[in-house]
């Protein structure tokens, strides 16, 4: 298939780019004005129609890349049947309780050593174990928690069509256990980025590995954007593992991050994350030359793949998909 243009393919390509952007910003402000702040906090304007950085990539997926698997795999409950449909052996933490009101849970499960979770947002998460709320205070905050929207607040489809439950889930671990977040960025079968956080008395500990250009993966001297310090702990076994399994669940899909806890020796999924921070990506989310900027190859992408839409649309992608292919960005790179 032929990949270049001709001079005015070329220019018929950028009047539609522009119109498509023209579009975005029109069709949705709120997001664009989102990726346009973090944009210009570092000095760039964002292109969306034709997106290069990660970070346009990801405003790129919330408003035109629809696949149904993503609202899916953002269902925290509705994923373990997505991962039981894979076919992958992962081991998932029981579900004890779920439920569309959290007045209907059962008391005991307050007081009990479980980490009570909303499936349809970030960050609603309350283990039970460690200075829990008192019950009525609980109750707000699980009550504000459904009442939540990602889709609206921060443009995330993937959440849109997500029934807002409450579940309580067996603990991770025990008080003895140093209980590991891992998240792997994967690209396809590649990973770009890990990184390691472990929660400690006196706060978040992480530490950030990026492949070295031979297969094998460096730590960098900073900790990760969601922590305040480094974690200067040799990497565990558990690593490897866990890079065969993001392999696998990633492959699917152009990118995705995937995330798992470890305690006592076990690897546990903990969620398939679709827009990292909201659709960012910091150190190196930016900007569109970074090696994890170039590796995210959206003509992988399922609005791509089968070119859904309307005609306009189907123009659009197919333009796309030959601009991307002219860049090349994903040739060279070295292995991740």
């Amino acid at each position: 298939m032929r990949v270049g243009f001709t001079i005015a393919e070329q220019v018929f390509a950028t009047l539609v780019f522009a119109v498509v952007e023209l579009w975005v910003i029109v069709s949705h402000p709120k997001t664009y004005f989102q990726s346009w702040t973090r944009a210009r906090a570092q000095g760039r304007l964002p292109f969306h129609a034709f997106p290069r950085s990660v970070d346009e990539k990801f405003t790129w997926r919330k408003i035109f890349d629809h696949d149904p698997a993503f609202t899916r795999l953002s269902d925290k409950l509705v994923l373990r049947d997505w991962i039981k449909e894979t076919g992958v052996d992962l081991e998932m933490t029981p579900v004890l309780w779920s439920g569309f009101s959290p007045r209907a849970m059962p008391k005991e499960l307050q007081r009990a050593d479980v980490m009570i979770k909303a499936n349809h947002d970030s960050g609603s998460n309350w283990p039970m174990w460690n200075n829990p709320p008192e019950p009525d205070v609980l109750l707000r905050e699980m009550e504000h928690a459904l009442a939540s929207d990602f889709s609206r607040r921060w443009g995330e489809w993937g959440y849109k069509q997500v029934a807002p439950r409450i579940f309580a889930e067996a603990r991770i671990g025990s008080d003895e256990d140093v209980v590991s977040d891992l998240k792997l960025y994967t690209f396809g079968r590649r990973i770009e980025r890990i990184v390691h956080i472990e929660d400690r008395a006196d706060g978040r500990h992480g530490q950030v590995f990026v492949p070295d250009g031979t297969g094998e993966y460096l730590r960098l001297e900073r900790p990760p954007s969601v922590c305040d310090f480094v974690l200067d702990v040799p990497i565990k076994g558990f690593l490897a593992d866990a890079v065969d399994l993001a392999r696998t669940l990633g492959e699917p899909f152009d990118h995705m991050r995937v995330d798992f806890m470890e305690a006592g020796g076990k690897l546990y999924l903990s969620e398939m994350t679709i827009y990292n921070q909201s659709g960012h990506l910091p150190n190196g989310g930016e900007d569109p030359n970074s090696q994890v900027s170039r590796a995210w190859d959206i003509n992988r992408s399922w609005v791509i793949r089968t070119r859904s839409g309307g005609p306009l649309q189907r123009l659009y992608l197919g333009l796309l998909k030959r601009a991307v292919d002219r860049a090349g960005s994903t040739k060279g790179l070295p292995p991740a």
